[in-house]
């Protein structure tokens, strides 16, 4: 027997739809790529390690409106030695709230060399809606488990490094 093939020729048509299938396939695979990057970014938590009075933090980083503004809310508690380092693009007048928080922090404002400018012990979310802030302007504000700063003897004046 013999095999019959039949040549199939290809012609502009065929070349033309080859060229549009790869152009669509590679501009998927591209949209993919970009969708998960995208995402991938926005899933990404980044943390400082800071020094606060004798111990090492691992600090979430809020640098941008959405994370600032989310904070350590619907969370029901954080580690011992964890918190959030709110940092802003300028010094000023930064408040902050319980809104939604399931547990009592300390929240430390500092000044742009770092040293802390004012405390506020034990916030708890009962106090909700009651507007915390610094009676000077601050560059930076890190929140932690209430009673840290007592623990470790942290006052006004101090400097926290990260």
């Amino acid at each position: 027997m013999q095999n019959k093939l039949k040549k199939i020729k290809s012609g502009p048509k065929q070349k033309s739809f080859v060229y549009s299938a790869l152009v669509v396939t590679v501009l998927l695979a591209f949209i993919g790529l970009a969708s998960y990057l995208f995402i991938h970014r926005l899933n990404t938590v980044t943390y400082v390690n800071a020094t606060i009075g004798s111990e090492q933090f691992s600090l979430e980083l809020a640098d941008t409106d959405a994370a600032r503004e989310k904070g350590l809310s619907e969370r029901d508690s954080i580690g011992k030695n964890n918190g959030m380092l709110f940092v802003f693009d300028t010094a000023g007048d930064w408040r902050m709230w319980m809104v939604q928080m399931r547990f009592p922090i300390d929240i430390v404002w500092l000044n742009s060399d770092k040293e802390i400018v004012y405390i506020k012990h034990s916030a708890t979310p009962a106090e909700y809606p009651e507007i915390y802030k610094a009676p000077q302007p601050s560059a930076y504000v890190i929140e932690v488990n209430a009673g840290t700063l007592n623990r470790l003897g942290v006052q006004e004046g101090d400097s926290i490094s990260f």
